[in-house]
Protein backbone atom coordinates (compact mmCIF):
# COMPACT_ATOMS: atom_id res chain seq x y z
CA UNK A 1 0.00 0.00 0.00
CA UNK A 2 1.14 3.48 -0.99
CA UNK A 3 2.28 5.79 1.92
CA UNK A 4 0.36 9.17 1.96
CA UNK A 5 0.08 11.63 0.15
CA UNK A 6 0.95 8.82 -2.50
CA UNK A 7 -2.20 6.80 -1.81
CA UNK A 8 -4.72 8.55 -4.30
CA UNK A 9 -3.46 11.82 -4.07
CA UNK A 10 -6.50 12.96 -5.89
CA UNK A 11 -8.67 12.67 -3.63
CA UNK A 12 -7.21 14.91 -1.26
CA UNK A 13 -7.24 17.55 -3.29
CA UNK A 14 -10.78 16.99 -4.03
CA UNK A 15 -11.14 17.08 0.00
CA UNK A 16 -9.28 19.97 0.89
CA UNK A 17 -10.65 21.91 -2.22
CA UNK A 18 -14.33 21.53 -0.94
CA UNK A 19 -13.11 21.96 2.68
CA UNK A 20 -11.48 25.26 1.81
CA UNK A 21 -14.39 26.11 -0.52
CA UNK A 22 -18.04 25.25 0.61
CA UNK A 23 -19.86 25.69 -2.78
CA UNK A 24 -17.67 23.18 -4.81
CA UNK A 25 -17.21 20.75 -2.19
CA UNK A 26 -16.54 17.10 -4.65
CA UNK A 27 -16.27 19.57 -7.99
CA UNK A 28 -12.27 20.49 -8.31
CA UNK A 29 -11.98 19.30 -11.98
CA UNK A 30 -8.61 20.17 -12.89
CA UNK A 31 -4.95 21.72 -11.68
CA UNK A 32 -2.86 22.92 -14.64
CA UNK A 33 -0.23 25.36 -15.52
CA UNK A 34 1.15 24.00 -11.86
CA UNK A 35 4.46 26.35 -10.78
CA UNK A 36 6.76 26.72 -8.31
CA UNK A 37 5.89 29.10 -5.44
CA UNK A 38 9.10 31.00 -4.43
CA UNK A 39 9.10 34.72 -4.50
CA UNK A 40 5.46 34.80 -4.80
CA UNK A 41 2.82 36.49 -1.90
CA UNK A 42 1.71 32.19 -1.86
CA UNK A 43 5.59 31.48 -0.97
CA UNK A 44 4.70 34.19 1.66
CA UNK A 45 1.56 32.33 2.76
CA UNK A 46 3.21 28.82 3.33
CA UNK A 47 2.55 27.09 0.05
CA UNK A 48 5.56 25.65 -2.35
CA UNK A 49 3.44 25.35 -5.31
CA UNK A 50 0.10 27.00 -7.14
CA UNK A 51 -1.70 26.07 -10.49
CA UNK A 52 -4.94 27.55 -12.11
CA UNK A 53 -8.01 25.23 -11.52
CA UNK A 54 -10.97 24.40 -12.96
CA UNK A 55 -14.16 23.12 -11.19
CA UNK A 56 -17.27 20.99 -12.49
CA UNK A 57 -20.29 23.04 -13.27
CA UNK A 58 -18.39 25.76 -13.46
CA UNK A 59 -16.80 28.06 -16.59
CA UNK A 60 -13.47 29.46 -16.18
CA UNK A 61 -9.97 29.02 -14.04
CA UNK A 62 -8.63 30.78 -10.73
CA UNK A 63 -5.47 30.46 -9.46
CA UNK A 64 -5.20 28.01 -6.47
CA UNK A 65 -2.11 27.71 -3.64
CA UNK A 66 -0.80 24.54 -2.35
CA UNK A 67 1.78 22.05 -0.90
CA UNK A 68 2.80 19.33 -3.27
CA UNK A 69 5.74 17.18 -1.82
CA UNK A 70 9.32 18.53 -2.22
CA UNK A 71 11.41 15.24 -2.93
CA UNK A 72 14.84 16.84 -1.88
CA UNK A 73 13.10 17.55 2.02
CA UNK A 74 10.41 14.35 1.91
CA UNK A 75 13.53 11.74 3.22
CA UNK A 76 14.80 14.09 5.59
CA UNK A 77 18.25 15.34 5.20
CA UNK A 78 19.99 12.72 2.51
CA UNK A 79 23.17 12.79 5.02
CA UNK A 80 21.61 12.23 8.05
CA UNK A 81 18.84 9.41 6.47
CA UNK A 82 19.41 5.64 5.89
CA UNK A 83 18.90 5.77 2.15
CA UNK A 84 20.70 2.56 1.34
CA UNK A 85 18.97 -0.57 0.37
CA UNK A 86 21.68 -3.87 0.42
CA UNK A 87 20.63 -5.94 -2.85
CA UNK A 88 21.76 -8.79 -5.39
CA UNK A 89 19.87 -7.40 -7.89
CA UNK A 90 21.04 -4.78 -10.65
CA UNK A 91 18.29 -2.64 -11.89
CA UNK A 92 18.97 -0.30 -14.30
CA UNK A 93 16.65 2.40 -13.87
CA UNK A 94 14.37 4.38 -11.33
CA UNK A 95 11.54 2.21 -12.24
CA UNK A 96 13.18 -0.60 -12.06
CA UNK A 97 14.27 -0.17 -8.78
CA UNK A 98 11.03 0.83 -7.55
CA UNK A 99 9.84 -2.55 -6.24
CA UNK A 100 13.54 -2.06 -3.71
CA UNK A 101 12.60 1.62 -2.46
CA UNK A 102 8.70 0.82 -1.59
CA UNK A 103 10.09 -3.00 0.27
CA UNK A 104 12.16 -0.52 2.09
CA UNK A 105 10.17 2.54 2.22
CA UNK A 106 6.47 1.69 1.51
CA UNK A 107 7.09 5.31 -0.41
CA UNK A 108 4.53 4.17 -3.25
CA UNK A 109 5.52 7.27 -5.61
CA UNK A 110 3.64 6.38 -8.81
CA UNK A 111 5.36 6.26 -12.06
CA UNK A 112 3.20 9.32 -13.59
CA UNK A 113 5.22 11.14 -11.27
CA UNK A 114 8.22 10.77 -11.49
CA UNK A 115 10.81 10.15 -14.45
CA UNK A 116 12.63 6.59 -15.46
CA UNK A 117 16.34 7.89 -15.14
CA UNK A 118 19.40 5.55 -15.36
CA UNK A 119 21.13 4.26 -12.29
CA UNK A 120 24.47 5.18 -12.29
CA UNK A 121 26.53 2.42 -10.76
CA UNK A 122 30.01 3.10 -9.71
CA UNK A 123 33.41 1.33 -9.23
CA UNK A 124 32.45 -0.01 -5.78
CA UNK A 125 29.38 -1.71 -7.57
CA UNK A 126 27.22 0.85 -5.28
CA UNK A 127 24.36 2.18 -7.62
CA UNK A 128 23.16 6.04 -7.12
CA UNK A 129 18.95 5.60 -8.23
CA UNK A 130 17.98 9.17 -8.64
CA UNK A 131 14.07 9.78 -7.98
CA UNK A 132 13.07 13.03 -10.01
CA UNK A 133 9.32 14.88 -10.40
CA UNK A 134 8.06 14.76 -13.94
CA UNK A 135 7.70 19.08 -14.83
CA UNK A 136 4.76 20.34 -13.33
CA UNK A 137 3.69 17.16 -11.79
CA UNK A 138 0.38 17.52 -9.34
CA UNK A 139 2.00 15.22 -6.50
CA UNK A 140 6.28 15.82 -6.17
CA UNK A 141 8.35 18.20 -7.10
CA UNK A 142 12.55 17.94 -7.21
CA UNK A 143 14.55 14.88 -6.68
CA UNK A 144 16.32 12.86 -4.47
CA UNK A 145 18.69 9.62 -4.23
CA UNK A 146 18.44 6.34 -2.29
CA UNK A 147 21.54 3.59 -3.56
CA UNK A 148 21.72 0.24 -4.22
CA UNK A 149 24.82 -1.44 -2.84
CA UNK A 150 25.84 -5.12 -2.44
CA UNK A 151 24.86 -7.58 -0.02
CA UNK A 152 22.00 -9.91 0.26
CA UNK A 153 18.40 -8.77 0.80
CA UNK A 154 18.08 -7.49 4.56
CA UNK A 155 14.91 -8.99 5.86
CA UNK A 156 14.31 -5.76 7.67
CA UNK A 157 13.61 -4.03 4.58
CA UNK A 158 10.37 -6.35 4.31
CA UNK A 159 8.36 -4.82 7.17
CA UNK A 160 7.04 -7.82 8.80
CA UNK A 161 4.48 -8.64 11.36
CA UNK A 162 6.97 -9.93 14.11
CA UNK A 163 3.35 -10.70 15.89
CA UNK A 164 2.33 -14.37 14.62
CA UNK A 165 -0.56 -14.30 16.59
CA UNK A 166 -1.20 -17.39 18.07
CA UNK A 167 1.14 -19.93 16.52
CA UNK A 168 0.73 -23.70 17.02
CA UNK A 169 -2.88 -22.94 18.98
CA UNK A 170 -5.09 -24.27 16.17
CA UNK A 171 -8.44 -22.59 17.74
CA UNK A 172 -6.48 -19.30 18.11
CA UNK A 173 -7.21 -19.25 21.75
CA UNK A 174 -4.74 -19.42 23.81
CA UNK A 175 -6.82 -19.55 27.59
CA UNK A 176 -8.92 -22.77 26.72
CA UNK A 177 -7.50 -26.64 25.51
CA UNK A 178 -7.49 -27.09 21.92
CA UNK A 179 -10.21 -29.36 21.14
CA UNK A 180 -8.16 -30.96 18.60
CA UNK A 181 -5.57 -32.29 20.78
CA UNK A 182 -8.11 -33.97 22.56
CA UNK A 183 -9.85 -36.39 20.01
CA UNK A 184 -6.33 -36.41 18.04
CA UNK A 185 -5.61 -39.54 20.25
CA UNK A 186 -8.71 -40.95 20.56
CA UNK A 187 -10.13 -44.66 19.19
CA UNK A 188 -12.86 -44.29 17.08
CA UNK A 189 -13.85 -47.89 15.99
CA UNK A 190 -16.79 -48.63 18.05
CA UNK A 191 -18.33 -45.12 16.79
CA UNK A 192 -17.17 -45.50 13.50
CA UNK A 193 -20.53 -46.11 11.47
CA UNK A 194 -21.97 -43.37 13.19
CA UNK A 195 -18.84 -41.08 12.50
CA UNK A 196 -19.05 -42.05 8.67
CA UNK A 197 -22.45 -41.24 8.48
CA UNK A 198 -22.17 -37.56 10.23
CA UNK A 199 -22.78 -34.53 7.63
CA UNK A 200 -21.99 -31.17 7.37
CA UNK A 201 -24.35 -28.78 9.09
CA UNK A 202 -26.07 -31.83 10.44
CA UNK A 203 -27.75 -30.89 14.16
CA UNK A 204 -26.28 -31.38 17.16
CA UNK A 205 -28.69 -34.25 18.53
CA UNK A 206 -28.57 -35.73 21.93
CA UNK A 207 -27.40 -38.89 19.49
CA UNK A 208 -23.92 -36.96 18.64
CA UNK A 209 -23.68 -35.77 22.49
CA UNK A 210 -23.67 -38.99 23.49
CA UNK A 211 -21.28 -39.77 20.72
CA UNK A 212 -18.79 -37.25 21.77
CA UNK A 213 -19.13 -38.11 25.17
CA UNK A 214 -18.40 -41.84 24.89
CA UNK A 215 -15.45 -41.29 22.36
CA UNK A 216 -14.06 -38.48 24.69
CA UNK A 217 -15.12 -40.11 28.06
CA UNK A 218 -16.74 -37.10 29.48
CA UNK A 219 -20.12 -35.49 29.96
CA UNK A 220 -20.87 -33.20 26.59
CA UNK A 221 -24.37 -30.63 27.44
CA UNK A 222 -26.12 -28.11 25.44
CA UNK A 223 -25.74 -26.14 28.58
CA UNK A 224 -23.10 -23.40 28.76
CA UNK A 225 -19.72 -23.99 30.95
CA UNK A 226 -17.11 -26.79 30.86
CA UNK A 227 -17.82 -29.52 28.16
CA UNK A 228 -20.56 -27.91 26.37
CA UNK A 229 -21.90 -27.88 22.68
CA UNK A 230 -23.94 -25.23 22.78
CA UNK A 231 -23.30 -22.96 19.88
CA UNK A 232 -21.32 -25.95 18.27
CA UNK A 233 -21.34 -26.73 14.11
CA UNK A 234 -20.33 -29.89 12.40
CA UNK A 235 -18.54 -27.59 9.71
CA UNK A 236 -17.11 -30.97 7.56
CA UNK A 237 -17.47 -34.46 7.35
CA UNK A 238 -15.23 -35.76 4.67
CA UNK A 239 -11.95 -37.15 3.47
CA UNK A 240 -9.02 -36.08 4.65
CA UNK A 241 -7.60 -32.91 3.03
CA UNK A 242 -3.88 -32.89 2.27
CA UNK A 243 -2.19 -29.71 3.24
CA UNK A 244 -5.30 -28.87 5.82
CA UNK A 245 -6.02 -31.68 8.20
CA UNK A 246 -3.32 -33.54 10.65
CA UNK A 247 -2.82 -36.78 9.06
CA UNK A 248 -3.76 -39.97 10.87
CA UNK A 249 -2.19 -43.50 10.28
CA UNK A 250 -4.53 -45.82 9.24
CA UNK A 251 -7.53 -42.90 9.15
CA UNK A 252 -8.57 -42.01 6.02
CA UNK A 253 -12.04 -39.39 6.73
CA UNK A 254 -12.85 -37.08 9.10
CA UNK A 255 -15.56 -35.17 10.77
CA UNK A 256 -15.46 -32.03 12.38
CA UNK A 257 -17.22 -30.00 15.45
CA UNK A 258 -16.29 -26.52 15.71
CA UNK A 259 -17.41 -25.86 19.64
CA UNK A 260 -18.64 -22.43 20.48
CA UNK A 261 -18.34 -19.89 22.56
CA UNK A 262 -20.08 -21.63 25.57
CA UNK A 263 -17.77 -23.91 25.84
CA UNK A 264 -15.09 -22.95 28.74
CA UNK A 265 -12.74 -25.45 28.77
CA UNK A 266 -12.10 -26.61 25.27
CA UNK A 267 -11.98 -24.22 22.01
CA UNK A 268 -11.30 -24.86 17.97
CA UNK A 269 -12.96 -28.30 16.37
CA UNK A 270 -13.23 -31.33 17.59
CA UNK A 271 -11.38 -33.90 15.01
CA UNK A 272 -12.97 -37.25 14.78
CA UNK A 273 -10.87 -39.69 12.69
CA UNK A 274 -12.75 -42.66 11.20
CA UNK A 275 -12.66 -44.43 7.84
CA UNK A 276 -15.65 -45.71 5.31
CA UNK A 277 -18.31 -47.16 6.58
Amino acid sequence: MAFPPFNNAWAQYVAAFGAKNPKVVGKLDKIERILPAAGTVHELRGCNSYGLVSAVDFKGRVEMAFNRIDLAKFHGTAAKQDNTIRTRKHPLSTYEALSLIDRKFGWGIPTTSIEDLPIVWGADSVGVVTIRAKPADQIVFGETIVKLAPGADSIADLKLNGDIGYGLYPSGQITKGQAHYLTFPLDTTEKNAYLASMWAGQPIDQELIAAISELTGKDWSLSAGEYSLAGAEVTYAGPVRPAYDFPKPNYSRIATVLLGSACTNFAGELVLYHNPN
